[in-house]
């Protein structure tokens, strides 16, 4: 699978697995020298890949789970099982992220699996 490096469909393309890493530069010149600010800046970046990459490998997770249910003739989408985990995560949130914000975040988790997938 490839992305355009703008995100769009035109541009370069470059496979998901190899794009480079780079070093972004901030805006913010006076922030960017707070050592304070830039490890907090450090953290949520190393965060942010971290999520990227639970999100391709959720998005690998359930293409497999797809074409083995259609091997075997088995409907793809399951409401009850997708009603099953939200109430699942919801018990095993600990928070900060409120119930609203959970159920947002997994509706929009779905959705964009689910987009993702019908590409393909």
């Amino acid at each position: 699978m490839s992305r355009s490096l703008d995100g769009g469909s035109q541009g370069a393309e470059v496979p998901a697995s190899t794009a480079p890493e780079r070093e972004l530069t901030t805006p913010e010149p006076a922030a960017a020298v707070d050592p304070v600010i830039k490890s907090f800046r450090d953290e949520i970046v190393a965060l942010d890949v971290r999520l990227l990459g639970i999100v391709n490998a959720r998005i690998e997770a359930v293409e497999k789970l797809r074409r083995y249910k259609a091997q075997r003739g088995i409907e793809f989408l399951d409401p009850a099982r997708e009603a099953w985990l939200a109430q699942y995560l919801k018990r095993v949130n600990s928070g900060p992220l409120s119930e609203d914000g959970l159920a947002e975040l997994h509706r929009f988790v779905l959705d964009l699996v689910k987009r993702e997938l019908s590409d393909d």
